[in-house]
C-alpha cells in the first residue's frame, strides 16, 4: 500500500521498450520537490523495493549543494537496488554524484554539448515533447539519445504547466522514432500523471 501510494502520487512513467535489460525503463520514477521531506529517501527506497527500475532525480528548487547531497543519498539507494540513477537537467550534479545518466529538456543544456561532456557511456535522455524535429535532433549521431521523453501524457500535479497530450500521440511518436533511430532500440518514456490506474494504457 505504501509503494502504491508513492508511485501513484509521484511523477511516474511507463516505458515502451524491448524485454528488460539494463537499463530497464519499464517503471521509471521521477522525483519532485513537492515530496522533498524527511521521508523523501524512504519513499524512493519503498519504490525500489516495489519494483521501480530507474530513478530520475528531479529537484528544481534546491541549491546546487543540496542537489548534490540528495543525489549522493539517492545514488547509494540505487546502487544497492542495481538500478540507474538519472539526474534531471544538471550535468554538474550528475557528474558530481557519479550518476548513470542525465535527462535534459529542449530548453536545457544543448543536447550535443550534453553528450560531449557526458561521454558515450552514460545514459542521455531527451524530452522531445512529441515533436519530430526534436526526435531527429535527439537521435542524430552527435547526440545519440538513449531514451526519449514523450511529454506529458496526462495532467500532473507536480508539473501543472504541462499540456496533456494523451496516449493517442504515442503511436505517431513511435513511428517517427523508428524512422530516425537507424536500427537502434530507443525507448519512449511516457511521462506525466501516469499512475497505477493509467500505466497500462501507455504500453
Amino acid at each position: 500500500a505504501c509503494v502504491g501510494s508513492v508511485l501513484s502520487r509521484g511523477y511516474l512513467s511507463s516505458a515502451r521498450s524491448s524485454p528488460p535489460t539494463w537499463p530497464n525503463y519499464s517503471l521509471y520514477l521521477v522525483t519532485d520537490d513537492a515530496y522533498l521531506d524527511d521521508k523523501f529517501l524512504a519513499k524512493i527506497e519503498a519504490g525500489l523495493e516495489g519494483g521501480v527500475t530507474a530513478v530520475q532525480l528531479r529537484l528544481k528548487h534546491v541549491s546546487t549543494a543540496e542537489y548534490v547531497r540528495w543525489g549522493e543519498e539517492v545514488r547509494r539507494l540505487t546502487r544497492i537496488a542495481g538500478v540507474p540513477l538519472i539526474v534531471d537537467d544538471r550535468l554538474d550534479v550528475a557528474l558530481a554524484v557519479d550518476a548513470d545518466g542525465l535527462h535534459v529538456g529542449g530548453d536545457d543544456l544543448p543536447w550535443r554539448a550534453a553528450r560531449r561532456l557526458l561521454g558515450p557511456d552514460r545514459i542521455l535522455g531527451c524530452s522531445t515533447y512529441g515533436r519530430a524535429d526534436l526526435v531527429r535532433e535527439a537521435l542524430s549521431p552527435e547526440v545519440r539519445a538513449d531514451n526519449l521523453g514523450s511529454g506529458a501524457i496526462f495532467g500532473s500535479p507536480t508539473k501543472q504547466s504541462s499540456v496533456p497530450k494523451g496516449v493517442e500521440h504515442l503511436g505517431p511518436l513511435r513511428k517517427v522514432v523508428l524512422e530516425e533511430a537507424a536500427g537502434r532500440s530507443v525507448p519512449i518514456i511516457a511521462i506525466g500523471g501516469v499512475g497505477l490506474e493509467s500505466a497500462a494504457a501507455c504500453i
